[in-house]
């Protein structure tokens, strides 16, 4: 199980390292309504 804890920390860490990413690139008003749009 903690296998798994710590390959989902991974995933929402790259998940987090992207969308500030994206903010920084985009600004914050182009990520948020992608982030709305997309389930």
């Amino acid at each position: 199980m903690d296998h798994m804890v710590g390959w989902l920390e991974q995933i929402l860490n790259a998940a987090k390292d992207q969308a500030l990413q994206w903010t920084h690139d985009y600004g914050y008003h182009a990520v948020v309504p992608a982030l709305l749009v997309d389930p």
